[in-house]
């Protein structure tokens, strides 16, 4: 089998409770720095942390799952405002015991069969989203991918019987 390096990035839609995080954020801040000048240079001290904190909690909020497949390993990773890096999960290829369709009718009942859920996705499952069945010695993983064409081509050169099409 010839070594494959796959990788492909999604980047998360903004949804609704993310807008509201946001506009909490800014009232909050704004609030806090109001009540600090009442305590003139410590208060001046507490207003630019929280200007730093709301910056950081606002780049939090940009995300993308970057998918990666790599000498029969697959990584994947959020990436927060294309600066930080944060590793979700790592398994082998033999570890998947299914990639489908989430919406596959045929394969409902496999994909009923998991321990812990994972969504990786660009924020809302579609007809694009895939379910990956990963099992390892500890527990069974459902996980919500958005595959391109290349990465599901890459899974069915490593584990043919286990990737289906649309």
């Amino acid at each position: 089998m010839e070594q494959v390096f796959v990788e492909q990035i999604v980047k998360r839609e903004q949804t609704a409770k993310d807008v509201i995080i946001k506009i909490v954020i800014v009232l909050m801040t704004m609030l806090l720095m109001t009540a600090s000048i009442v305590l003139g240079i410590v208060g001046m001290i507490i207003s630019v942390l929280l200007l730093w904190l709301a910056h950081r909690l606002f780049t939090n909020l940009n995300v993308e799952y970057e998918y990666a497949l790599a000498v029969g390993e697959v990584d994947i990773d959020k990436i927060m405002n294309k600066t930080r890096r944060k590793k979700l999960i790592n398994f082998g290829v033999k570890d998947i015991k299914l990639v489908a369709p989430a919406f596959s009718k045929l394969h409902e009942k496999n994909l009923n069969d998991y321990n812990r859920l994972y969504n990786f996705t660009k924020g809302r499952l579609t007809e694009e989203t895939y379910a990956m069945l990963v099992t390892t010695d500890k527990e069974k993983y459902k996980i919500y991918v958005d595959l391109n064409e290349e990465f599901i081509k890459a899974l069915k050169n490593h584990i043919p019987k286990q990737v289906m099409d649309k």
